[in-house]
């Protein structure tokens, strides 16, 4: 499919998006932008708050579930290995008592905030944000800002991409690090257009909660708005943009 949309793309806001698939199932449409290539559902097609927090209280994202844990510890080791090399350029080591400690904001922490308990056990002061939540909705008061942030399995989540990951960015002190994690269409063997019809049985694109969709062009679009480089971590999942 190839229809014209005038719905805008929420991560670079071109008007010239195309209609690439429709899910009967869940009921939403797809839209590709052919400037940065990401894959959107408009904002008629969301979910209510309601039924999205209905669909997260679902999983078992806890310390109990061994699973979750482990797929967790792939993105805190690489938070740990970015946090070493922060103090091993300032010559101390990790959160030494005598050098400012890493801080680490865990942005879109769900409710348990699993990520944050795992980083603090490693040496990471680590602070959970999540405005789903109560009791999380609430950003720190950290003055000179943090010097990472994770967003893992979130951007595809959020409603206003663009503007979330400009907010990321000015959280952070200079010389900061955003960690990624998020699957990637082209990487899922769609192609660069997304697959066509083909995407809406994509098992990513399955998830109603899930409305944006990125390709390694997309990403060089987030470097541009976080105004930083990626770096490769060896995973086809996790990216680190500093």
């Amino acid at each position: 499919m190839t229809t014209s949309t005038s719905t805008s793309c929420p991560l670079c806001n071109s008007n010239a998006l195309s209609l690439i698939s429709q899910d009967e199932r869940h009921r939403r449409s797809f839209y590709l932008c052919p400037d940065c290539d990401l894959i959107s559902v408009p904002p008629q097609y969301h979910l209510s708050r309601t039924d999205e927090l209905a669909r997260y209280a679902l999983h078992d994202n806890s310390l109990s579930n061994k699973g979750y844990v482990d797929f967790l510890s792939e993105v805190a080791d690489v938070a740990v290995n970015i946090a070493s090399e922060m103090q091993h350029t300032a010559g101390l080591p990790i959160n030494d008592p005598m050098e400012r400690p890493v801080k680490l904001l865990d942005f879109g922490c769900g409710r348990d905030a699993v990520l944050c308990g795992l980083l603090v056990r490693r040496g990471i002061e680590c602070y959970p944000y999540d405005p789903l939540y109560e009791g999380l909705r609430r950003l720190p008061d950290i003055v000179d800002g943090y010097d990472i942030i994770v967003a893992g399995e979130v951007v595809e989540h959020l409603r206003g991409v663009e503007g979330e990951l400009r907010f990321m960015s000015g959280l952070l002190r200079e010389g900061g690090a955003i960690i990624l994690r998020t699957r990637l269409y082209d990487d899922a063997g769609l192609g660069a257009d997304g697959g066509g019809e083909g995407f809406k049985n994509w098992w990513y694109a399955q998830d109603p909660t899930h409305i944006n969709f990125f390709s390694r062009k997309t990403l060089d679009r987030v470097a541009l708005i976080v105004n930083k480089r990626i770096e490769e971590t060896g995973r086809r999942d996790i990216f680190v943009f500093r």
